[in-house]
């Protein structure tokens, strides 16, 4: 609009000779149309960044929990892995199984799988640190990560994970739905920088956590 009346005012000036004024007013506009294709492409990219972003987002997230996926919770151990290796530092890390899984589904539908799930997440988030991170590793299964954490140090944060689990109400869905998990822990070792190593030694260990009654941490 004001690009609009520049243009009608210089025009009438122009009529009537005022020179000085119609650079002037041309000046104005050049002002204001350089503005304008600023202002686009300004616009333009906090579209692109918002887009990229969102992207980000999509690729990094599981949907249901809205944690780190399984993609990004590895890339995440893989550069934990490389900082402690180099800086000979500590690292530890939990994979997090949910006890009879299948049978909450079964008996009571997919849905109130997926809430549980959700709580779960809910209830274990403000006990970790902003150093570590959750990620979901399969169905039931969550990875933590947990830089520059010695292996008794991460067994005590386990242990409040698996007790705080052990403690959500779930009444709402089910009168009688409880909920207890198993871990597997497991620490870097010295010249270990194979995250896969670091995670079988986990599984490992939560497999006999599983085998040895549940509802329990057991150490690789």
């Amino acid at each position: 609009m004001l690009s609009i009346i520049l243009i009608v005012v210089g025009y009438f000036l122009s009529e009537s000779g005022s020179e000085k004024w119609i650079v002037i007013i041309n000046r104005a506009e050049s002002i204001l149309v350089l503005g304008l294709i600023a202002g686009i492409g300004v616009l333009l990219l906090k579209k692109q960044f918002k887009t990229e972003a969102e992207l980000r987002y999509i690729a990094n997230i599981d949907p249901l929990t809205c944690i780190a996926n399984r993609r990004y919770v590895l890339a995440f151990l893989e550069d934990a892995l490389h900082v402690a290796s180099h800086f000979e530092t500590e690292l530890s890390i939990l994979l997090l199984d949910i006890d009879h899984f299948k049978t909450v589904n079964d008996q009571n539908g997919h849905d109130v799988g997926d809430e549980v799930l959700r709580r779960v997440i809910a209830a274990c988030l403000p006990i970790l640190r902003k150093s570590d991170m959750i990620g979901r590793f399969g169905g039931e299964e969550f990875l933590v990560v947990c830089p520059q954490t010695i292996l008794e140090d991460c067994l005590i944060i386990g242990e409040k994970l698996r007790d705080t689990v052990e403690r959500i109400d779930l009444s709402d869905l089910s009168p009688t739905l409880r909920i207890t998990v198993s871990m597997g822990c497991a620490a870097m070792g010295k010249n270990q920088h194979d995250s896969g190593l670091l995670i079988k030694k986990a599984d490992d260990a939560l497999y006999h956590a599983k085998h040895a009654g549940r509802n329990q941490i057991q150490v690789a």
